[in-house]
């Protein structure tokens, strides 16, 4: 007979808090401030495409792709 191990804090991973995905709107206005448009925000960040008309963003990987795009500016 085998003994089910259920997972504790000690060996259970720790997974990082989901995120919600975003509008363009939001984008531009949290990530960008309000300097960009949702037009501008649509056109060249990061997306995620759920159906013709749905599009949404995730605030973590559109971060991440302009840090790299002012890293690749700065070298």
């Amino acid at each position: 007979m085998t003994i089910l191990q259920l997972p504790t804090a000690r060996t259970a991973p720790t997974l990082a808090p989901l995120e919600h995905p975003r509008t363009a709107a939001w984008i531009a206005q949290h990530v960008f401030f309000g300097e960009v448009s949702a037009e501008w925000v649509l056109a060249h960040c990061p997306r995620e495409q759920y159906s013709r008309k749905v599009v949404r963003f995730y605030e973590g990987r559109v971060r991440a792709w302009v840090a790299n795009r002012q890293k690749a500016g700065a070298a």
